[in-house]
């Protein structure tokens, strides 16, 4: 009994994505922007599907330092202790993507575990991009970049509650904080507890 509630829940996820793959898809078709090609939307599909089947990425190492309260200095939160893993905070993409990378699924992953054992911590997802396109085709990207981390951070038992989203688009850049630390300015979703 226990696989089959496990194969309906995957079902259930993917059927999710799909639909707001679709209602994305719509709502650029309907408003006529030049949002995101029709073969970004079905590989973006696809790469959800595959991340909903893959299984939670945790190490015990991983684990540890997220389900502290706070770190050797009881004083700040873990996200702001540099020694800290939940310090990594931003997620990178290539240019006009909103695939997550690999390399980041495991920051994700550990921050929706801290999550999981602070249900009344909230997060904010912030979405930027560079000047390059259309207003509403930077504001789209950055909005589908946050809802793809959103999505991740859901599968991995994050409540809906604990998590907002905004997208700035090209209108605002990152803050200097993170600026000096920024591989590919811009093209990220910082996760701001």
């Amino acid at each position: 009994m226990l696989k089959s509630n496990f194969a309906v829940s995957r079902f259930t996820l993917f059927l999710w994505a799909f639909r707001a793959t679709f209602a994305l898809l719509m709502i650029a078709v309907i408003t006529g922007c030049a949002v995101v090609p029709p073969i970004m939307v079905a590989q973006s599909a696809v790469k959800a599907t595959q991340l909903i089947a893959m299984p939670s990425i945790q190490t015990s190492e991983t684990t540890a330092a997220a389900s502290s309260e706070t770190t050797s200095n009881h004083n700040i939160p873990p996200w702001e202790d540099p020694a800290n893993p939940l310090h990594q905070r931003i997620i990178y993409f290539d240019t006009d993507s909103i695939e997550v990378k690999p390399e980041y699924l495991a920051t994700i992953s550990l921050h929706a575990h801290y999550l999981g054992n602070h249900p009344t911590q909230r997060i904010t997802l912030e979405g930027y991009t560079d000047m390059q396109g259309t207003r509403h085709y930077n504001l789209a990207l950055a909005d589908q970049r946050t809802n793809a981390v959103r999505q991740l951070m859901l599968a991995e038992g994050v409540l809906p509650a604990q998590m907002t989203t905004l997208s700035y688009g090209e209108e605002r850049s990152i803050s200097a904080a993170f600026r000096a630390a920024a591989e590919h300015t811009n093209h990220c979703v910082i996760i701001n507890y």
